[in-house]
């Protein structure tokens, strides 16, 4: 029966990391969704008019403004992708010895 447990605990890591991962994605596209509102303004180009009385338009980029709020959901979206990633190799793992002792008591 420890076969079974290992097997369990893999699946059970594998849908946690999926529901992290989920609401990591949530809370990215939140921060982006904020972000657009807050510059939807500053989406047009800058003028700036220099010394010689003539008018350069900058594209605003928005690069300076990015927020924070992205950093902390992308890498627990990482972070989660690791322990998916190991959770699907326990599985497997758990799976070859199944099946070994199959082979073995057959």
């Amino acid at each position: 029966m420890a076969i079974n447990s290992v097997l369990n605990v893999g699946v059970q890591g594998l849908v946690q990391s999926q529901s992290n991962i989920n609401r990591a994605a949530g809370d990215v596209a939140d921060a982006a969704r904020t972000f657009v509102q807050d510059n939807s303004q500053a989406t047009k180009p800058v003028e700036t008019e220099l010394a010689t009385g003539t008018v350069e338009e900058t594209p605003f980029t928005g690069e300076a403004n990015l927020p924070q709020d992205l950093v902390e959901p992308l890498v627990e979206i990482k972070s989660e992708q690791l322990v998916f990633e190991a959770s699907a190799k326990l599985v497997e793992v758990g799976d070859k010895t199944l099946g070994s002792l199959l082979d073995v008591t057959a």
